[in-house]
């Protein structure tokens, strides 16, 4: 136990593909240099029941997820499990391990998937591109 007390130790890199079942709120970097964020991942466990894994996506991959808009996301990556350790305030050496992804990709958004869209939904874009001719411009180009 020697050396520094938050050294990291990589253990394994998994494969992880599922769905986003919750997104937490931006977290800035210490040095104020870009942000992460935490992410519950909705894997397939044992006997097709689901697992829920806690994952700590960086940078843009961060930034780019939305937490109304990006439940339901597939998502896939690595996942890097490392442990670290610390002392705990009565001096104790105790442990941590943390999964952080790697390598995202992310699927369509529910709402951008074509299968997602409600009945109601359809019918208003459907309604929408029956526009008739005598909308004001008499079918006439605009001339500008």
């Amino acid at each position: 136990m020697d050396g520094d007390i938050n050294q990291k130790y990589r253990i394994a890199e998994l494969p992880l593909d599922g769905k986003i079942a919750e997104v937490d709120g931006l977290i800035p970097y210490r040095n104020g240099n870009g942000y992460f964020r935490n992410v519950v991942l909705a894997v397939a466990g044992v006997l097709d029941t689901p697992a829920y894994v806690p994952v700590t996506v960086f940078g843009t991959d961060a930034t780019d997820l939305d937490p109304q808009l990006d439940l339901e996301r597939p998502m896939k990556c690595a996942g890097r499990l490392t442990s670290r350790r610390y002392l705990d305030r009565n001096g104790n050496v105790r442990w941590a391990m943390s999964l952080s992804a790697t390598g995202v990709m992310l699927g369509p958004r529910k709402t951008m998937d074509p299968q997602g869209v409600s009945q109601d939904d359809a019918s208003a874009v459907a309604g929408a591109a029956e526009v008739p001719d005598d909308w004001g411009g008499g079918g006439e180009d605009i001339p500008f």
